[in-house]
């Protein structure tokens, strides 16, 4: 895996989360959807919202059925940036493992 591309995500996402807890008090937040449950889930709030944390995800991304749908072979460094599990916030990266496999298949 090439550090530079994880070690950028995990800055770009602990200074997300340090924001937010100056200006709200809490980590981030997300809708809660009991049909989407995720390792990013940290604490449920209330019924509507709970507070969430990127984590790493526990197996490496493939995108091979993404390459061989669109015909095209895409560069390595695409596979990096899921290396987190984050909510569906951030465009292209997936809240759930379930909903990315799926979603890539």
């Amino acid at each position: 895996m090439n550090n530079t591309i994880k070690t950028a995500l995990y800055d770009l996402f602990t200074r997300h989360e340090q924001i937010w807890e100056t200006e709200k008090g809490t980590l981030p937040q997300q809708a809660f959807d009991a049909e989407w449950i995720s390792p990013c889930q940290v604490e449920r709030l209330s019924e509507e919202n709970i507070c969430w944390s990127p984590v790493e995800r526990e197996s490496a991304v493939n995108l091979n059925n993404i390459e061989e749908a669109l015909e095209v072979k895409l560069h390595p460094s695409i596979e990096q940036l899921f290396v987190l599990i984050l909510p569906m916030e951030f465009l292209l990266i997936r809240w759930s493992p379930d909903r990315f496999d799926s979603s890539v298949e």
